[in-house]
């Protein structure tokens, strides 16, 4: 008998198919053709199973992810690390340094400035400033580093939750 997956298997092959799906306007048909072809290395069967449809479909049809497929260069998963003052980046009256690492779920460059977005598949419903407040310091070290790393200024930044189909500006 199979276990049913949990919230947190869910989420992460939702997330996986995110980072490797084709960036272009799709149906369910051809989402589903090209998770099929995700199964030949990113993607595992299993995990394809996992995947929530209508979920990535909903994102792609907002506003904001139009914005993203419209965008000339996207980054996907991109893995930060970099020293930084922890006067600028955190605020304490200190000269050293912290290493800020993360991973941008996406982000993307529209008017020679960086929008970010961190997708969420937590079940938020409602109040969702208030549950897109607790990723703020995250997403905002991840917007410090990125600019830091590329001398590009980042415009925006989104806690984009799956489940509801709503995207926060931080």
């Amino acid at each position: 008998m199979q276990q049913k997956a949990t919230p947190a298997q869910r989420g992460s092959a939702t997330h996986k198919a995110l980072e490797y799906i084709p960036l272009r306007d799709m149906d369910e048909n051809e989402l589903e053709t090209a998770l099929e072809a995700l199964e030949a290395g990113a993607l595992t069967a299993a995990e394809r199973e996992l995947v929530d449809k209508k979920l990535i479909l909903s994102f792609f049809a907002s506003p904001l992810g139009k914005r993203l497929l419209k965008a000339g260069r996207i980054e996907r998963e991109l893995a930060l690390s970099v020293g930084v003052s922890a006067r600028e980046a955190v605020g304490v009256d200190s000269d050293g340094e912290v290493l800020v690492q993360g991973v941008i779920d996406c982000c993307f460059i529209e008017d020679e400035e960086w929008v970010i977005i961190d997708y969420k598949t937590d079940r938020v419903f409602n109040a969702l400033e208030a549950a897109a407040e607790k990723y703020a310091p995250q997403v905002g070290l991840y917007a410090y580093a990125l600019e830091k790393l590329t001398d590009r200024r980042v415009k925006e930044t989104y806690i984009h939750f799956l489940q509801a189909g709503e995207s926060v500006r931080m």
